[in-house]
């Protein structure tokens, strides 16, 4: 049985040893949204009480009727986790219509407090 070798699979072989795997997302530098959209943030931090790092998206505050929608973020580490974003929509009252998060609701306090602050700004 004979092997082989031609140029080009040479080339294909020297192009896949120099090709880097997908770096993971990083979630400074964008977001899926609930509704698969890529969105590129502009992140403030949230001062919150039970040391929980969040960052809310400030691009992200658009009007849903009477009440305003936010995208906050649970930050645990660099790489982008889909199950800490948090998608709230809030009236001025600090009331919540809408949340879709897997973050615990007894930890989003500060989170909803900052985004009624935005939305009645």
């Amino acid at each position: 049985m004979k092997c082989i070798i031609t140029t080009s699979m040479v080339s294909i072989l020297l192009l896949l040893s120099h090709t880097k795997a997908a770096e993971p997302l990083k979630w400074r530098n964008g977001y899926i949204d609930r509704w698969g959209k890529p969105r590129t943030p502009e992140w403030r931090p949230i001062k919150t009480e039970n040391a929980a790092n969040f960052v809310v998206d400030l691009k992200s505050v658009s009007p849903v009727g009477s009440s305003m929608r936010v995208v906050a973020y649970l930050v645990q580490d660099d790489e982008f986790d889909p199950h800490n974003l948090i998608t709230l929509t809030i009236d001025c009252e600090a009331r919540v219509t809408d949340v879709a998060s897997n973050v615990r609701l007894e930890a989003l306090t500060s989170v909803i407090e900052e985004a009624r602050v935005l939305a009645c700004h």
